[in-house]
């Protein structure tokens, strides 16, 4: 008994160590029912396309590409609901129908300047085979096999037109991807690749070898669309309300997090950092689970479904979410906020932390600051020369320090605030005791917000969220008025009505409360809007019905995404200055219109030297150069019976713009193909065995193994291309064996391993060919990429913030609250991602120059991630702002001060043109912008009094007001903004380093 126990033990603890290894620790959270329903759909259409291949019939009316059914059923699986399945199913009849007429056309003009072959060589070569061959059908097949009709002129034909067609191809799935076209725009290249190399074969024009590859991949994907109409069908509304719980359980577990910070006492300051960070990057997790349903979003106005909510009601649930995500990043913000002044990190780049510098401490009385704020020189405790021998050492001693001037105008600005660790505490544990019960109260809305969102496809949805918004509502209004228990220890300050000791309070831990404060009545109020939303939907929506678009909408999606940024430029109406527009700075506009018509002609040439147009032309040319040898009659049988084509496939589709992407793709393809190879011999044997194909056995397995396949294909975490390639080499095994075994070997590519071991062969051959091939003139580097598309991001970043001090700057009560902000917030946030993945192919390109500072770049990725966000929460605040309050922020940050406007402008420009053009930065600039904050008139509490007409000084009943609240919050987010952008620059020092050195200047 003992000894069971044992093993069993032992078992258990193998069994916990694999699942718990990083290969397999993504299983055990996808082992759900929702995540095995559209398992079980993909994998019964691929099992449906296996029985047509084993049945004899069947499989003879699909041809001799019948295994391309399996190829097609893993490479486009009918995972997606059926709205977006059909788009991509109709992408790829489209697609796959003009790469056929194409090809045709190539044969057709190959067909006419043909020269017949002699008779007299065509008996020589049916004498040398002849031998060989048992029938008249087989002896033909066979000169045509072995290179016999093959002809120059024509041949060449056809590799032109494989070259421009595939070419062209890659070209437009390398401008869309990803895209509902990426996949058919793949096989559409393969239908090309299979019918011009088959077509130089034959000794007449062979129209219907385009036939090859299209009549399976036509039988697949009708089976597939049955599939998703009749095998757990799933709408988009559907999967739509089910994506939404990847936004909020991210906001749940953040908040139960805060919940139990809150409950917690006698926290020092740095608990309170570390705690905060953890929580902050659980509520930046949840801005994840916005572009999937942004993506689905497009979808909702032409879904067909069945269910109690119509795609318009899933809609207006989005715009909801979305909002309380916007709202749940005010949050992070202040947990940010927290962790910067505990940390006094402001210039923490990852690369050169002025936080790793000591900073000095003065001797002020706790609570009080000296009452200049501007920056001071240097104390004697650090010098100049102490500073840079600190940055050396951070540096390794591998590169001359740069930022100097950055990192000691930061010191002195954050000297004053280096002794206020008390009054931090005081204003944290007040936080904690107000807002405890208002954070419960969220996190129960949230939790009631996401059981209403995942059981709208329930008859009936569940009852209770009338309750929790009542307890929501009330603990909402109590904090309204607990808030207002952080004044306390200010008031003593007004009491005196001292401008002295007015002047000497500490603000920053005030401010950093009020950003609490405003934040988390933000999010709870857009938390309540919610879930008010969902429960009238809840109570309004009791019966079940289909739910058909209508013909203006379906016309509406067919033009395109309406999301994305717009090229128009507002025109104010007291817009003195004029639009702004880029000028070429080697000519002068015509004032003919036909002659700048012209100068636009001239300008067409151009376009051939772009790296599009490049990528293009070296794609078409890899095509053709891999497929060379079937168009040669010494080396076509060769590279037929030997399935040549797969090395030009795997050529095409490795092939990338720049060579750290086309390094990703090798390493992906070599790991998947292996893998691929090697699980589908090794069903091959468990269902044939040494057999050259049984029908049932092989049936059998595959009804068994399909389902784990396709598991791994759709929920795998890592690259897509890794998951695809696998499953395909697995399923291609398969399928060309199974062929070869009952129609007869119609290469030396026989069953089983001798499939596998070519096949990977020839993937090696190709994508290998494709890394040499990326290298060549003209090359493009992911790295310089990747740098110039940071820099056009902080550009557009530079755009959104003029554009939202445009509308801040308008002469009216409100400022309008002009969603089109917050999509181009997503947008760039969007884009960044992308930048951020494409860090692990960049590393993958190796120069004798030195390592890629990957860190530096994630640096930037993160700073301006945060400018994005920061951006987002001022245009809130201001939108939330009457005129005269909005005067009153734009003076106190000096946004209204031109001079200051075009020191932040100056920077944008000069961060975005040196790293477009690698260009080193100055080593003094107007950065730090913090301390050029600073400078304004106004300082601490004080609201400017040029613009009030009242006392200079606040009163304890103003600070009180919802209306100073979002006054000091719109400051601190400038600040932060600020803080950001001079970050941007450091960063950017670190990369591309200081010139313009003038000595004798005091830090």
């Amino acid at each position: 008994m003992r000894s069971t126990s044992g093993r069993f033990f032992l078992i258990q603890k193998w069994t916990s160590a694999i699942i718990g290894h990083r290969w397999f620790s993504w299983i055990p959270s996808r082992l759900t029912l929702a995540h095995f329903k559209p398992v079980a759909r993909c994998a019964i259409a691929a099992w449906i396309g296996l029985l047509l291949q084993l049945i004899r019939p069947t499989e003879a009316a699909l041809g001799y590409a019948a295994f391309f059914v399996l190829v097609i059923a893993f490479m486009i699986p009918p995972a997606l609901p059926f709205i977006q399945s059909l788009e991509i199913y109709i992408n790829l009849y489209s697609f796959a129908a003009i790469g056929w007429a194409w090809t045709a056309l190539g044969v057709f003009i190959a067909g006419q300047i043909r020269v017949p072959l002699s008779d007299d060589r065509i008996a020589e070569a049916r004498a040398k085979w002849a031998p060989f061959e048992s029938s008249a059908a087989s002896l033909d097949r066979r000169l045509i096999f072995e290179g016999t009709y093959i002809e120059a002129r024509s041949a060449s034909v056809l590799a032109v037109f494989l070259g421009v067609g595939t070419g062209t191809f890659l070209w437009y799935k390398m401008r869309t991807q990803p895209s509902p076209a990426t996949f058919p725009l793949v096989l559409s290249c393969i239908l090309m690749d299979i019918g011009l190399t088959t077509a130089a074969l034959y000794p007449t024009p062979y129209y219907t070898s385009g036939l090859l590859f299209f009549l399976p991949m036509a039988v697949q994907g009708g089976i597939a669309i049955l599939c998703s109409l009749v095998v757990f069908p799933e709408s988009v509304s559907h999967s739509f309300l089910s994506k939404i719980r990847g936004v909020l359980a991210p906001m749940s577990q953040a908040l139960d997090e805060t919940v139990k910070l809150f409950e917690r006492s006698n926290l020092e300051i740095h608990d309170w950092a570390e705690h905060s960070r953890a929580i902050r990057q659980k509520l930046l997790i949840s801005l994840d689970g916005i572009p999937p349903l942004r993506t689905q979003k497009r979808y909702l106005r032409v879904d067909i479904s069945y269910g109690l909510l119509s795609p318009r009601d899933a809609h207006e649930i989005f715009d909801r979410v979305a909002a309380l995500q916007a709202r749940s990043g005010g949050l992070a913000f202040f947990f940010d906020v927290l962790v910067t002044n505990t940390l006094h990190a402001h210039l923490d780049s990852s690369a050169w932390s002025a936080h790793n510098i000591s900073i000095p401490h003065s001797q002020t009385a706790s609570g009080l600051v000296t009452p200049d704020e501007h920056p001071r020189p240097p104390s004697r405790a650090i010098s100049a020369e102490h500073l840079a021998h600190t940055l050396l050492r951070l540096s390794h001693r591998t590169q001359r320090p740069v930022g100097l001037w950055e990192s000691q105008r930061y010191m002195d600005v954050e000297r004053p605030f280096a002794d206020d660790t008390a009054d931090a505490l005081e204003q944290l544990d007040i936080l904690s005791n107000t807002a405890h019960e208002l954070v419960s109260a969220c996190h129960s809305s949230l939790n009631a917000t996401m059981t209403l969102a995942a059981s709208f496809s329930a008859s009936r949805p569940p009852a209770g969220a009338a309750s929790v918004l009542k307890s929501h509502r009330d603990a909402l209004a109590r904090f309204h008025k607990l808030r207002l228990k952080a004044l306390a220890s200010y008031r003593r300050a007004f009491e005196t009505g001292s401008s002295e000791v007015y002047r000497k309070v500490h603000f920053r831990n005030l401010f950093q409360s009020f950003v609490a404060q405003y934040h988390l009545i933000e999010f709870s109020e857009a938390l309540i809007d919610t879930l008010e939303l969902m429960e009238s939907l809840r109570l309004s929506r009791t019966r079940r019905r289909f739910w058909t678009p209508k013909l203006s909408d379906l016309i509406a999606h067919s033009r395109g995404s309406e999301d994305g940024r717009g090229n128009d430029v507002p025109m104010y109406e007291d817009d003195v200055l004029g639009l702004v527009k880029r000028r070429d700075p080697e000519s002068t506009p015509f004032d003919s219109s036909t002659l700048d018509l012209l100068s636009r002609l001239t300008r067409l040439p151009d376009l051939l030297g772009t790296r599009s147009f490049a990528f293009l032309l070296k794609a078409g040319v890899l095509t053709v150069l891999t497929a060379l040898p079937q168009f040669l009659k010494q080396s076509a049988a060769f590279y037929y019976y030997n399935r040549g084509i797969w090395c030009t496939i795997m050529a095409q589709m490795t092939l990338a713009v720049f060579a750290g992407d086309t390094a990703g793709a090798w390493i992906a393809r070599v790991v998947a193909s292996f893998w691929g190879a090697l699980l589908g011999t090794v069903v091959w044997y468990i269902g044939c065995g040494a057999s050259s194909g049984n029908a049932f056995g092989l049936g059998a397995i595959c009804a068994a193994t399909f389902p784990l396949a396709m598991f791994f294909r759709l929920h795998f975490p890592g690259q897509v291309l890794t998951s695809v390639m696998t499953t395909v080499t697995f399923a291609l095994v398969i399928g060309y064996s199974y062929l070869n075994g009952t129609v007869g070997a119609l290469t030396d590519a026989k069953w089983g391993f001798d499939v596998a071991w070519r096949r990977l062969v020839c993937v090696l051959i190709g994508i290998t060919s494709a890394y040499i091939f990326s290298y060549l003139p003209p090359a493009y580097s992911s790295k310089r990429a990747i740098r110039q598309s940071y820099a056009g991001v902080i550009v557009d970043t530079g755009s959104i913030l003029c554009g939202v001090l445009s509308q801040a700057n308008l002469r009216s009560p409100r400022m309008a609250n002009d969603p089109s902000t917050r999509n181009e917030v997503l947008t760039l946030r969007a884009k960044l991602a992308k930048l951020g993945a494409r860090h692990a192919n960049a590393k993958l390109e190796y120069s004798l120059r030195g390592r890629w500072p990957e860190e530096r770049y994630r640096a930037l990725l993160e700073a301006l991630r945060d400018s994005l966000l920061l951006l987002h929460q001022f245009h809130h605040v201001l939108t939330q702002m009457d005129m005269p309050w909005r005067q009153l922020l734009l003076n106190r940050t000096r946004f209204d001060d031109p001079l200051f406007l075009g020191d932040v402008l100056a920077v944008f420009s000069m961060t975005s043109t040196a790293l477009a053009a690698g260009t080193a930065l100055p080593q003094i600039t107007p950065s730090p912008l913090v301390a050029r904050f600073r400078m304004g008139k106004t300082k601490g509490l004080e609201l400017p009094a040029h613009l009030t007409h009242t006392a200079e000084l606040v009163t304890i009943d103003v600070m009180e007001s919802v209306e100073y609240m979002r006054y000091a919050l719109g400051i601190t987010t400038s600040f932060s903004l600020l803080a950001r952008l001079d970050r941007i620059v450091v960063i950017c020092k670190t990369l591309l380093g200081e010139h313009y050195h003038v000595s004798g200047i005091h830090l």
